[in-house]
């Protein structure tokens, strides 16, 4: 008699393609964290950092659905959350670009127009901004005012939009022509 099978072990696993898609993907979302820390974060623009490593996750899990998504968005957040100068609770962004995949991936059907696309990526944005306001505020971290707030959310939404007419198009346009079908799990 054979065991049970546990639902959340895959039935093929990672094997040759896979491994191959999986290690490129993890080193873009190291690359992307990279530029996000180290450039991006510098720049002087008002409101929030722009968030490429939640649009590379959007796009990630626009083209490969929401399984990916989700582990797209934890690695991704957790590269973020453990990258230096890093002065908060690990596993925020984790937490926040996790749920930010999934959704991107349920929500960001193919049959979606590209600009539609678009900006679901940059609402993601600032909702994600957002999420991550309010973990760190119950995780103790001071409250922003209103104000603050959605000077953070909406320039967010702005960067989001922008990265993503970047990003969004030819990230998608890459992962579809690889061997795997598309929308599916690794």
């Amino acid at each position: 008699m054979r065991p049970p099978r546990l639902a959340f072990v895959p039935s093929a696993g990672l094997t040759g393609a896979g491994l191959i898609r999986a290690a490129l993907v993890g080193a873009v979302l190291v690359g992307v964290v990279l530029l996000q820390v180290g450039l991006l974060a510098l720049l002087p623009l008002p409101g929030a950092t722009p968030d490429l490593v939640l649009v590379v996750v959007a796009a990630l899990a626009i083209a490969r659905g929401p399984g990916a998504g989700a582990v797209a968005g934890f690695t991704g957040g957790l590269l973020l959350d453990l990258a230096p100068p890093a002065a908060h609770a690990a596993g925020q962004w984790a937490l926040v670009l996790t749920v930010a995949g999934y959704a991107a991936g349920h929500l960001g059907d193919s049959r979606l127009r590209s600009g539609t696309r678009l900006v679901l990526v940059g609402v993601l944005a600032g909702l994600a901004t957002a999420a991550y306001v309010t973990v760190s505020g119950l995780l103790g971290a001071p409250w922003p005012g209103l104000g603050e707030l959605t000077l953070l959310a909406g320039s967010a939404v702005g960067y989001g939009a922008v990265l993503a007419a970047a990003v969004v198009p030819g990230g998608t346009w890459v992962l579809r022509r690889t061997n795997a079908p598309q929308r599916t799990a690794w």
